[in-house]
């Protein structure tokens, strides 16, 4: 049902663009009320996963923003970061990791301007931009560039944070969830601790604040878990355990409310505690994980296999170590052929 009234949604928006482009004719290029038409239009592209529909009506957006841009700077170049910015999202969502790393360095770029002209609300955009700068580069494994602009990030917003704790404490808990993760990849893990634990404090109280707020769990949530893979990586397995349980207790409760998209973080979760009791050498608590794990996404597949068929391939690699383990046949296990067969059906579409 959700999937029909997201493509009915779409449908409209695309007949929106269209009607507007017909009416508005010369004025279409410079046309704000076009610009919002096909950014609505890219959202409602990117709920169905159509990423090149996406792509396209995002570029179509930036595209009048930067004309507007040019006409009148001061009201139109924030809408032009904010453009960026998005279509970097889709970009990275897409895998066009160069051009998104682009559009994300002109976004930086033009909120330091404006911030140098009226600091405030444009240096918390620019503490932002730079988060997403820095985690572009580090997907691009420039990491020491991506290690400057978060350290700049966490830096703004921490300033900013102390001035008004309410209003920064979102963006410095994910500028300190990416500077953590920064710091793992390049081994400094007490470092990444210090990180993920100030992030962990941070969500704890953004979500007690709004206890119905599905956003702030969610995030707390994801806090947890990094915390708990610094902790398993220093050997600290039963504080690691803990908040990988509280993490699950968490995206269970969102997950009965919002499937879409807490069912997915549950079943990585609950592949991430399989693995920490496969290492704490706890063989029944660990298949117990992992089959759970392999059950919720061959629910998720059922509607989007492709888009969870990396997902499941692991976590079936990751039961059939087990199995072997337990001694266990695979064949006894229905639920591991169902997975198995699925992805011999996708291999052989592609």
């Amino acid at each position: 049902m959700e999937n029909h009234a997201d493509a009915a949604a779409y449908q409209n928006a695309i007949e929106e663009v269209t009607r507007l482009q017909q009416s508005l004719g010369e004025q279409a290029a410079t046309s704000p009320q076009l610009a919002e038409a096909f950014l609505t239009c890219a959202r409602r592209a990117a709920a169905l996963d159509d990423i090149e529909g996406a792509l396209d009506a995002f570029e179509q957006a930036v595209a009048i923003h930067r004309r507007l841009a040019g006409e009148d700077a001061d009201q139109w170049l924030p809408h032009l970061a904010e453009g960026l910015v998005r279509f970097a999202r889709e970009l990275e969502a897409a895998g066009e990791l160069e051009i998104s790393l682009a559009a994300t360095q002109e976004a930086v770029a033009i909120r330091r301007k404006l911030a140098l002209r009226l600091p405030d609300p444009h240096l918390g955009d620019l503490g932002k931009a730079l988060v997403q700068l820095g985690n572009r580069l580090g997907d691009l494994e420039r990491t020491q560039d991506a290690s400057v602009a978060l350290v700049e990030a966490v830096s703004l917003l921490r300033v900013l944070g102390a001035q008004d704790p309410e209003r920064y404490a979102v963006d410095l808990a994910a500028a300190l969830g990416s500077l953590a993760v920064l710091h793992h990849l390049l081994g400094n893990n007490d470092a990444a601790l210090h990180a993920n634990q100030e992030a962990v404090h941070l969500r704890r109280m953004l979500a007690a604040s709004e206890p119905h707020s599905e956003i702030y769990r969610g995030c707390l949530a994801m806090s947890l878990v990094n915390l708990a893979v610094n902790l398993q990586e220093l050997n600290d397995w039963d504080a690691a355990r803990t908040y990988l349980k509280e993490a699950l207790a968490l995206l269970r409760a969102l997950a009965e409310v919002k499937p879409q998209p807490y069912r997915g973080e549950l079943a990585t979760t609950l592949t991430q505690l399989g693995l920490f009791e496969q290492a704490a050498g706890r063989l029944a608590p660990a298949l117990a994980a992992t089959e759970e794990a392999l059950a919720v996404l061959l629910d998720l597949a059922g509607d989007r296999p492709q888009r969870y068929a990396g997902a499941l391939s692991e976590t079936l690699a990751i039961l059939r170590v087990l199995f072997q383990e337990a001694d266990i046949s695979p064949a006894d296990h229905s639920e591991s052929n169902r997975a198995a067969s699925l992805l011999a059906d996708l291999n052989k579409t592609n």
